[in-house]
């Protein structure tokens, strides 16, 4: 019987200074395959600036189509860029979902570093 898939989220709050993040993750959460519950407060902080998930073994460390959908609603709700990280197979992508001039939400691909509690990372344009 194969085992269902759980879905980790942490919140990552920080600062973001020109092309650079700087943040800490807080307030675990899981849930099941794309879907995770976590508390609404936390998510309204002004200093979230994004969060890092899981995605099953074998999906690859790519953001979705769902991912693609949440991201942009946050990014319209929040009226400000935010930062999606994805860990899954032992690899990790990290992504930077703002606000297009033509006023599309899209990511870009951002290089970045982090521990157990902390990410770090740049672009290379401002938004």
């Amino acid at each position: 019987m194969e085992e269902e898939f759980i879905e980790e989220c942490w919140f990552i709050y920080g600062v973001r200074i020109k092309n650079y993040f700087y943040g800490f993750y807080k307030y675990h959460s899981a849930g099941s395959s794309g879907h995770v519950e976590f508390d609404w407060k936390q998510a309204m902080n002004p200093m979230l600036i994004g969060w890092i998930h899981t995605h099953p073994n074998g999906f690859g460390p790519r953001p979705s189509s769902m991912d693609n959908s949440t991201m942009a609603g946050w990014v319209r709700g929040k009226a400000r860029p935010l930062i999606c990280g994805i860990l899954c197979d032992d690899f990790e992508g990290w992504y930077d979902y703002y606000r297009a001039s033509n006023g599309e939400i899209v990511n870009r691909k951002v290089v970045a570093e982090h521990t157990s509690k902390f990410v770090w990372g740049r672009y290379n344009e401002i938004c």
